[in-house]
Order: C-alpha cells, then structure tokens, then sequence
C-alpha cells in the first residue's frame, strides 16, 4: 500500500491519496498535484510536471533518518539465493502455521507434495518458469484483498517475503500469466534443538531492536504439529 496525504492547515484543505500497490508515492503525489491545480484553478508548475521517477528521487533524498525503515529497503544479507546455489543443511520448514488473528497458512517448499501446495506451486511456476527443484524458497496461497500468493526467499532462518497477485491464465483477453508479487516483509523463524518452533513477520526493523523473535516480531505463526 502506499500513502500520501498533503495538508494546507492554515486553509483547512487537505487530500489524501492511495494505492494498492507499493513505492508509488511519487504517482500518488503528482495526482494530488495536478486534482488541487484544477479544484483551484491553478495553472501547472514546472516541477509539478517532472516525472515520476524524478519526483521520488526528490521526495526519498529529503526524508528524514530514521531509526526505523521500510521494509522494502531489504538489507543485502536477506537477498534471495540463486536457485543453483550448493543448499545448506535446512530445517523443514515447509508445514502448517498458525496465529490467533491471522488464522492458519499453509508453507509449501519444491518438495512438497498435498494438492494444495501442487496448485500454489503451479502458480508460481506460471510465472517463473526458472524455478529450480533445488530451491528453498517456501510458498503459500494468502486470499486476501490485497494478495493471492505469498513467496519466502530463503536465507538460513531469514526469509524475504514478497505478497501480491499470481494471474496464472492472464487477465481478461490477454492469457499471458503474470503477477504483482513483491517485496513486502521479512520473516525470521525460530529453531530449537532442531525443531521449527515458529516464525515471526516483521513489515519493518528496528535497528535497536531486542528481545526473541515471538517478543519483537509484528506478527508471530506457531507451527503446528
């Protein structure tokens, strides 16, 4: 999702802009731009017409520092492997998963083999055809509003974890599979004596951050069985 919300106080004007889609600040705001210029009549200024891509190279140079990020600013160490990558010694973490709030999501890894997973594998082999049988990346079917699918780009116990739409037929006339899926949070998964306990979703990181996964974490799935 993406937000942006321009207030002129002292007139007691104020338009809030949103978008299904993430990093889009800089379109929202050049909407905004150009609604106020003709509610008011305004005619267009010069840097009210740059484009996009300019207007958020701008806007993200004058953010303030902070101790908390975006999620979407991955640090390199949670980078997803190459599939052809030598596979480390992995707990299994593929399985069910549970949150009292959330409810119950079903992880599938390249190994697994229940219908359901088969039919969210399929999915995302519409749209990655180069998706190798030695990946550790784990998936999983999210029906929400705002999501189909959800994908865990492994790195040891940290995951990338990337939400969106999988269109595998295409969209109306056009039958060609694609998807929305991106970078949206980061998973850590908790393992003990072997066992996968649970993991931990965090849509952003506190760089001062302390404490175990299940204290810190924004939203925490218990494995089950």
């Amino acid at each position: 999702m993406s937000t942006v919300i321009a207030a002129a106080l002292s007139d007691g004007f104020a338009v809030i802009g949103l978008a299904n889609a993430g990093l889009k600040q800089s379109y929202i705001y050049d909407i905004i731009i150009g609604a106020a210029q003709k509610a008011f009549g305004l005619a267009a200024s010069p840097s009210s017409s740059s484009s996009p891509s300019s207007a958020s190279s701008s806007s993200l140079a004058n953010q303030p520092t902070v101790s908390r990020r975006r999620i979407r600013d991955l640090p390199a160490e949670v980078a997803a492997r190459t599939d052809g990558a030598a596979s480390p010694s992995y707990p299994d973490f593929a399985g069910i998963y549970y949150n009292p709030g959330y409810g119950t999501a079903e992880l599938c890894s390249v190994e697994s083999t229940s219908p359901s997973c088969q039919s969210v594998l399929n999915d995302f082999r519409s749209v990655d055809e180069s998706l190798s049988a030695n990946s550790t990346d784990l998936f999983s079917s999210w029906d929400t509003p705002i999501s189909s699918n959800i994908r865990f780009a492994a790195n040891g116990t940290e995951y990338a974890v990337s939400v969106g739409f999988i269109y595998p037929e295409g969209y109306g006339k056009n039958s060609t599979p694609f998807s929305t899926v991106e970078a949206a949070a980061i998973a850590r998964f908790v393992v003990e004596n072997g066992n996968v306990i649970g993991f931990g979703v965090y849509f952003s990181v506190d760089v001062d951050e302390a404490g175990s996964v299940e204290e810190t974490s924004d939203v925490w799935f218990v494995k089950q069985g």
